[in-house]
């Protein structure tokens, strides 16, 4: 899958409502909640969210990826980038970039070339990016 054909399809569906059923009538549809959008890519369903709550902290490790999300994002004053990975440890883990399907690099999956990134856990993130709680 290509970089296009993936962005279309979050495109496509957001505009079907696929993640419509996240947005209950508590503090996400009152435009006060938190969404934690981890392995945001390049911030398609960021962007979404970010019409219906007051903060996104998108999550992106590949670093690449980051670079298009922070360039993507700049006119959004409720969304935060950060380019750390989900992990089990406070300490800098292994991340495989998938040279033939982007939305496929992982710290899990280990197809595609080895780099090293920042690996936060969610307990950490939550206190580094101020979050006392998240909604989505």
């Amino acid at each position: 899958m290509n970089d296009q054909i993936y962005i279309d399809t979050v495109r496509d569906q957001i505009k079907a409502g696929v993640y419509k059923h996240l947005l209950w009538e508590g503090q996400l549809g009152q435009g006060k909640g938190v969404v934690l959008d981890i392995g945001a890519n390049t911030g398609q369903v960021s962007k979404y969210f970010s019409g219906y709550c007051e903060k996104v902290v998108a999550i992106e490790p590949a670093p690449q990826t980051f670079a298009e999300l922070e360039d993507g994002l700049g006119e959004y004053e409720n969304i935060e980038c950060y380019n750390v990975a989900l992990a089990p440890v406070d300490a800098f883990v292994p991340f495989y970039v998938n040279d033939i399907n982007f939305t496929a690099s992982s710290t899990v999956n280990t197809y595609g070339k080895q780099i090293m990134v920042e690996g936060v856990k969610l307990s950490t993130m939550l206190k580094r990016f101020k979050l006392d709680h998240v909604d989505v």
